[in-house]
This record gives C-alpha cells, sequence and structure tokens, in this order.
C-alpha cells in the first residue's frame, strides 16, 4: 500500500488549509473532512481492486538472442465486481522489468489480455515467477499491489551464423601421423570384408557361402563411416573465460559452436555436441540429426564448468570420437589439450581446432616456449586451426577460414 503523488498533495494540501484557516470557519473545515473520507475511503477500494484476479502469461518457448518478444497477459476477473486502473508490473525479460502494462477497466467474471513487446535479452533460461498487479481504485489516490504466482520459462537460443562458401573440413582419407588406411571396419553402410565370427556378432552378419566353403563361420564387415558423423567438443573451464569490452569468449565459442552445428547438419552430417554440464556436473552428449533444436537448447543453459579441456577430450577420447570427426573449440590455447587433440589424430580421427583466445593471432607471442612448436606438430598431423580473437567477425572468419577443401592449416592468423 502506498499513497500516489496526488494523495500527496492533497494531504499537503490540507495540512496547509488547516495551519492557515481560522477555527471557526466550519464550511472550510467541513470540506477538508471530506477530503481526508475520500482518502481512507479509496484504501478498502483499491485493496479490493487487486483481490480475485488470476493472471496466466503466455509467450513463445525459445527466441533467438535478440530478437523481440511478445509477451501476453490473459487478467481473469473471479469477482462479480468489475475492477477499474489496474496496472501489471511483470517478471519478464530484463529489458521489460519495472515498465507497466495498463488494463482501464476488467468486468466482473471476464478475462482480458494485455499484450508488450520487449527485446530477449542474451542467451540462457529465463525462469519467470511472479507478476505484481497494482490499483488505485476508485479515486486513484491510494495505491494498493499484490504479488500472483506466474510461472512460465523462455530459453534464449545463441545467434548462429550462415557459412557462406564454406567447405565441409574433413575429407575420408587418414593422412597425417597416423598410418591407418584409408578405410577401416566399423558400422557404416559399404562393405569392407569378411572375418571369422566372434562372440556377439549378431546372426545376421554370418556369411553363410562363405561358412560352407571354409567350415568356419565367417561374418561380414563394413567399413567405418569417418566422413559423415561430426562432433562438436566445446570447451567451457571457467578459468579460462575472459571477459573484454564486448562479449567473453565463452559467448563467442558458443556462437562458433551454433554456427559449425548449423552448416554440419544443413548438409547432412549427425553432429553432437560434447560438453560438461556445470548444472548436473557431468559430461553431457546433445545429438542432432537434421535439426539443430537440441544444440541449441543445450547452448542456451550452458554455463562456465570446472573441467579442463584436457580432461574433457581425455574422456571423449575413450570412445566419442570413435565414428567421428572431431571438431575441437577451446578457450584458450591448452597445452594439454592440443596434446589430446595430437592423440585423437594419431588414431586416425581427422580434427579441426577452433581457439577462441582473448589474446587472439598474439597468443603465439605470449606463449613463444612451448606454442609454435606446438602449433607445427598440429600442422604436420593433418590438424586444422582456427586461432580468433572474441572481437572477430565470427561468420566472416569461420566462412573464409573452411573455404577451401584442401589440406591446409585453417588459420585467422598468422603463425
Amino acid at each position: 500500500m502506498s499513497l500516489t503523488r496526488g494523495s500527496v498533495a492533497l494531504v499537503v494540501l490540507i495540512l496547509f488549509v488547516a495551519l492557515v484557516s481560522s477555527p471557526s470557519n466550519a464550511p472550510l473545515y467541513f470540506v477538508m473532512g471530506l477530503l481526508v473520507a475520500l482518502l481512507i475511503v479509496n484504501v478498502p477500494y483499491a485493496k479490493l481492486a487487486v483481490r480475485g484476479l488470476t493472471v496466466h502469461r503466455e509467450h513463445a518457448s525459445h527466441v533467438k538472442e535478440g530478437s523481440e518478444v511478445t509477451v501476453r497477459l490473459h487478467v481473469t476477473n473471479r469477482g462479480r465486481s468489475g475492477r477499474a486502473l489496474l496496472r501489471f508490473f511483470d517478471e519478464g525479460p530484463r529489458a521489460h522489468r519495472g515498465k507497466a502494462v495498463q488494463l482501464p477497466m476488467l468486468p466482473g467474471l471476464e478475462t482480458a489480455s494485455v499484450a508488450y513487446t520487449c527485446a530477449s535479452g542474451r542467451r540462457g533460461v529465463y525462469r519467470f515467477s511472479r507478476c505484481a498487479v497494482e490499483s488505485a481504485s476508485p479515486f486513484g489516490l491510494v495505491n494498493a499491489r499484490m504479488r500472483l504466482p506466474v510461472q512460465s520459462e523462455l530459453v534464449v537460443y545463441p545467434i548462429y551464423y550462415e557459412l557462406m562458401g564454406a567447405m565441409f573440413p574433413f575429407q575420408k582419407t587418414y593422412s597425417g601421423m597416423t598410418a591407418a588406411p584409408g578405410a577401416r571396419p566399423g558400422e557404416g553402410p559399404s562393405f569392407f570384408g569378411l572375418r571369422e565370427y566372434r562372440h556377439g556378432d549378431p546372426i545376421r552378419k554370418i556369411h553363410w557361402p562363405s561358412t560352407v566353403r571354409t567350415r568356419t563361420v565367417m561374418v561380414k564387415e563394413f567399413e567405418e563411416d569417418m566422413h559423415s558423423s561430426v562432433t562438436i567438443l566445446l570447451d567451457t573451464y571457467g578459468r579460462s573465460v575472459v571477459r573484454t569490452r564486448g562479449d567473453s569468449n565463452l559467448e563467442v565459442a558458443v556462437r562458433v559452436a551454433a554456427s559449425l552445428a548449423n552448416y554440419t547438419l544443413t548438409n547432412g552430417h549427425p553432429t553432437t555436441l560434447f560438453h560438461f554440464d556445470k548444472d548436473a556436473d557431468m559430461v553431457r552428449k546433445d545429438r542432432a540429426t537434421g535439426e539443430l533444436t537440441p544444440v541449441l537448447d543445450a547452448l542456451a543453459r550452458l554455463e562456465p564448468g570446472r573441467m579442463a579441456p584436457g580432461e574433457l577430450l581425455g574422456l571423449a577420447l575413450g570412445g566419442e570420437f570413435r565414428n567421428s570427426n572431431c571438431i575441437a573449440i577451446l578457450l584458450s590455447a591448452d597445452r594439454e589439450a592440443m596434446s589430446e587433440l595430437l592423440r585423437i589424430r594419431a588414431r586416425g580421427i581427422e580434427v579441426l581446432a577452433v581457439v577462441v583466445d582473448a589474446a587472439g593471432p598474439r597468443v603465439f607471442e605470449d606463449e613463444a616456449e612451448w606454442l609454435p612448436s606446438m602449433a607445427a606438430m598440429m600442422d604436420s598431423a593433418g590438424i586444422g586451426m582456427i586461432v580468433m580473437a572474441p572481437d572477430d567477425d565470427v561468420q566472416a572468419t569461420l566462412s573464409r577460414n573452411l573455404r577451401s577443401p584442401k589440406r591446409t592449416r585453417y588459420r585467422a592468423c598468422s603463425f
């Protein structure tokens, strides 16, 4: 309960008149008494106006970062008497908080809707639980306020870009440090060869003509398809997050991951986002085939974590990259992480590294002791690498460095 500006002015006027007027002026005191009564009567009316209301908030479940959001408040009056001069202060997106939505009149036992538009803000998950309703009915002298429970959730997806002129960075061959051939057994669609039956092999894979001819149970083996699927490993190590005048390197890395996932899925490559989930305190694998939504939803909820990139890559090396190409997005030029990338490449897996370091190309000067030689080893192993600063243009940098299908070192700077 609070006084409006009009009631404050009225109280000041009453006190001033009471001080300067003569006690014998009965009509004047009668008028002042009426004004005081009017002020007092406004209190229960205002309280009554905010009671018996229910509010339901309606908006899109997910939007893109920076886009406009239309929010509708459906207000139901459960009482028989009408409600007037209603104002709603919604606990909506940050860009709208503190702004009132007006509803002049709401008849009894009816529902009315009011709407407002605001910016969605940065990526993330926004959970709203309350909406405040205020009324100064009927004379506009006293404000009564009540907070109503209104549950809703808005997921703001990160920005992602179309990579114009980019080419899929991986090839079917396994050149580099590995001695593996250009094809190897796995679970792909192409026939690879025959081998003896092992315990656990499905009956449908038995090759009966060869089994009869050799008198040994033989099974068909298929070529591992390393070209189709892509695993995007995203570093979220909290100690590597650097906030600059604009976005942090983590926010830029999230947009890089979303843009690369959009590109691979658009071109028909099943994509998995591999990252550490801070809320669940575990490593998550969000798989997407055709639709980008699972990746965007995971990226919207992502927060800085406690797992170092080298440890994360070590966990992925245990089995995640067995049938997949690897795109590692790092927040810094981490020595242990780059060593793990060399181990992954040694297994015949195609690797692309994107380093979003706060220093940008200057990182090779800051880490002069070991980084240039490590970059040379990664280049000779056939690992593409893009180094960029948080303020670089994500779309231009990725499109430019993924344009050539040749096995070269991808870079946004000169080593």
